[in-house]
């Protein structure tokens, strides 16, 4: 449950039966995980925590997380920082801590086993962790990472210090595997030129294929990048000027087990400060598309409603999308709807 002080955090068994209620440290609870033994992860903000609980309710342990906390924090991060991620296996939680840096700890003790903080090419340039992301497999841990200053260094010297990155890190040790990198200027802009050091960055939303030979990195702005898992060299690049006018918008993406094929559904476009997006010519329209990995081709699925949410199913049955308005539909890979 979200919005409330009370109780909103639950277990049930798998006849609907209520185990356990309790208030989470955070009021708005963002994931959660179950493991195999019964013990409950959940990262949640307000304030920002991944915290563990017991079969029988019992906190384990918690730890605060990131979390976008003040004025300046708001010009120069996207909102809704991943705080935490767990290993597919249940066994580690990755914290993204509150210092930039990505802690992988025990999951059943907190017991922290490694520490990994992305580097700055320059002193005035903070680099903070946007989405933490593991693959299924468990071979890799998936991580972009954005890189600000203060308003009054946009543009300035430290301009190339501030690209942004996707980086494949060893859930083993926190070593790179590899990193793919994008500057700060040409995939993204300043908003309404107000020189407040506001851009976008490269990694906003990322997605896997479950063995991790595709991983599809979407820009804040519109750009998507689909990589080789193996070494972060682009596939296929999309820039946001191939996307028609009206759908330049933020979007998540989730991609088929075969890396065929590319499902992107907006999401609503807000950017701390700017309350009139007409202003700024920002388009507020919503759609879902999919984007051919092999020819580029772009398919808009139609529909004045964005899916709030999407499932990939195995074997090359598609996308299964729940929609704002309530729908629920099957779409097969070449575009059509099952039902």
């Amino acid at each position: 449950g979200t919005d409330g002080t009370g109780n909103n955090l639950m277990l049930f068994t798998a006849a609907g039966k209520l185990l356990w209620a309790l208030p989470c440290e955070g009021r708005y609870i963002q994931d959660l995980f179950v493991t195999d033994t019964g013990d409950v992860a959940a990262s949640a903000n307000m304030p920002a925590v991944a915290a563990v609980y017991s079969p029988e309710g019992k906190k384990r342990w918690s730890a605060e997380a990131f979390f976008v906390q003040n004025t300046w924090d708001l010009r120069t991060i996207q909102s809704e920082v991943d705080h935490a991620a767990i290993s597919p296996d249940g066994s580690r939680v990755y914290l993204n801590r509150r210092e930039g840096a990505l802690a992988c700890r025990k999951l059943d003790t907190g017991e922290e086993l490694w520490q990994w903080k992305p580097p700055a090419a320059a002193a005035e340039v903070r680099p903070y962790i946007q989405r933490v992301l593991p693959v299924q497999d468990g071979r890799m841990l998936l991580v972009s990472v954005g890189r600000r200053t203060p308003a009054h260094e946009y543009g300035s010297a430290h301009r190339e210090a501030m690209y942004s990155s996707v980086c494949a890190v060893n859930p083993a040790d926190g070593n790179i595997i590899w990193e793919a990198k994008w500057p700060a200027y040409g995939y993204c802009r300043e908003m309404g030129g107000s020189g407040e050091g506001y851009w976008g960055m490269m990694g906003y939303h990322l997605a896997a294929t479950p063995d991790g030979s595709r991983v599809v990195a979407v820009c804040r702005f519109g750009d998507i990048h689909v990589l080789d898992g193996t070494d972060g060299k682009v596939l296929r690049f999309v820039p946001y000027y191939r996307m028609p006018e009206s759908k330049r918008i933020p979007c998540r993406a989730s991609i088929t087990p075969d890396g065929g094929q590319v499902l992107l559904r907006s999401e609503s476009p807000t950017w701390p400060g700017i309350t009139n997006m007409a202003e700024y010519d920002i388009p507020t329209d919503v759609w879902t598309m999919l984007l051919n990995c092999g020819t580029g081709e772009i398919r808009d699925l139609g529909g004045d409603e964005a899916a709030v949410d999407a499932t990939v199913l195995p074997a090359g049955g598609g996308f299964i999308l729940a929609r704002w308005d309530g729908m629920v539909a099957q779409v097969l890979p070449d575009g059509q709807a099952a039902w």
